[in-house]
């Protein structure tokens, strides 16, 4: 789950409307946020992303896929002067060793399975494979004109 929601509105504003629920949602991520079994990083194109812990083996075994920017662990704290500040803890000085453990025993490819959909959103508009080693899907206006 990622902090970027999708609230399209489809037109109506009967039933799944989010109109009026942005606090209710901002608690929410707090509370994911908090947790001790999420991390929160930017590995999903740049943009807070929440790491459920079953998942943490998986990114240190495809760290070097990764900048180690976007796998920095993300606090926001409060400070005395009521102001938010963002901590980064680089990686990987936030992984467990239990995790680094678990890391070595998986299977590259069982761990590459796990995040394909956040592996495939790392592509970039240029055609150029990122770090990631997965090469940008042409848009419909692009294979159209044969690019």
């Amino acid at each position: 789950m990622k902090s970027r929601l999708s609230l399209r509105s489809s037109g109506s504003n009967r039933g799944t409307s989010t109109a009026g629920k942005g606090n209710e949602i901002f608690l929410l991520s707090r509370a994911i946020r908090e947790s001790p079994e999420v991390l929160v990083c930017r590995i999903a194109g740049g943009q807070v992303t929440y790491v459920h812990r079953r998942l943490w083996p998986v990114l240190v075994l495809l760290a070097e896929r990764f900048s180690r920017k976007s796998l920095a662990a993300i606090k926001e704290i409060h400070t005395t002067a009521g102001k938010h500040k963002v901590v980064m803890t680089p990686f990987p000085d936030w992984v467990p060793k239990e995790v680094l453990r678990a890391a070595r025993g998986l299977q590259e490819q069982q761990a590459t399975s796990q995040l394909a959909a956040i592996l495939d959103e790392r592509k970039n508009s240029n055609g150029f494979q990122d770090r990631a080693g997965v090469a940008p899907a042409l848009s419909v206006a692009e294979r159209r004109r044969g690019s």
